[in-house]
């Protein structure tokens, strides 16, 4: 992780560490080398249920509102497509406001 942390700062990037694994380390090397970097709270979309994509969407929004910000990850999959374009409207009515990762890098 050290060598790819080195190329991130070489070239000014950003490291979004997805949790994908309990074991991550990402994030605290990225931390480490000084590279900007943020965590993913909640993933979208382990199933390719709408449904359940936005239970997942409404655990990040409480998650953002608990902490101020809350960084949720998903794949291009259509159900997820769906689910934003069904969520998103209300979140946006609701004061919600959604910000490229890049804003959270601390």
């Amino acid at each position: 992780m050290k060598i790819v942390m080195e190329v991130l700062k070489k070239r000014k990037k950003i490291f979004l560490d997805s949790r994908t694994s309990r074991k991550s380390v990402g994030y605290q090397v990225a931390r480490e080398c000084g590279i900007p970097t943020v965590k993913r709270d909640v993933f979208l979309d382990n199933t390719r249920d709408v449904q359940k994509i936005r239970e997942q969407l409404d655990r990040l929004i409480e998650e953002a509102k608990k902490r101020g910000y809350a960084v949720g990850i998903g794949h291009p999959h259509r159900a997820t497509y769906l689910a934003l374009k069904k969520a998103l409207p209300g979140y946006l009515k609701n004061g919600i406001e959604f910000v490229f990762v890049s804003t959270l890098v601390h």
